[in-house]
């Protein structure tokens, strides 16, 4: 009887226990795929993120002289005319304090980019060059005339205060004499003002 028992009690127990085995398997399977399908996400959105973050890197404006930033170069001048470093000397402590690669001019960087000067041959730019001939022959390019919006009237011209730079009391647009006002001009007309010459 003891035998009968048994098998009429332990044996759906050991057929419970040995589904609900099979069942754990199938969830931990189900589980593992979930976790690898999470991890192959993640490396995307990571991958993404390194996307976005050299497009922001690519799009944003950057100036056309190494030496200066974007903000301060107003003449959009390119490195080889830059004014404000116009010799090796301060060229090379403009690098330096830009942390600036001396060979491309350009952020540094961990590998080696094997350029070297074409004038004396050691690992620099040709701009940081002490032996390049003409290295002060760079000279800021003189603006003659300013911009600024007028109103030509009957009598006289009549230019905005808030035209940049601003034009100065006494200044002639084409030889003629003009008045500065505070304010805005209703259908100003684009021109170039010019210094009244001076009478010698």
């Amino acid at each position: 009887m003891d035998e009968v028992a048994f098998a009429i009690h332990i044996e759906p127990l050991l057929e419970a226990v040995k589904e609900l085995n099979e069942r754990f398997a199938h969830m931990s399977m189900m589980m593992e795929t979930k976790f690898e399908a999470v991890h192959g996400m993640e490396a995307k959105l990571r991958a993404n993120d390194r996307v976005m973050e050299t497009l922001l890197e690519r799009s944003t404006s950057r100036s056309n002289c190494a030496f200066c930033a974007y903000e301060d170069n107003k003449d959009m001048h390119v490195t080889s005319r830059c004014c404000r470093c116009p010799d090796p000397v301060s060229r090379a402590i403009q690098a330096s304090t830009r942390q600036l690669c001396e060979k491309w001019l350009q952020p540094k960087h961990l590998e080696e980019c094997g350029i070297s000067c074409q004038v004396c041959g050691p690992a620099h730019s040709v701009l940081l060059c002490p032996s390049r001939r003409g290295n002060n022959s760079f000279k800021r390019r003189k603006v003659g005339s300013f911009e600024c919006c007028l109103l030509i009237t009957a009598s006289k011209f009549i230019i905005s205060e808030l035209s940049k730079p601003r034009p100065q009391l006494g200044d002639a647009v084409i030889g003629q004499p003009i008045t500065v006002v505070p304010h805005s001009l209703p259908n100003p007309v684009p021109c170039k003002a010019m210094p009244r010459p001076r009478r010698g």
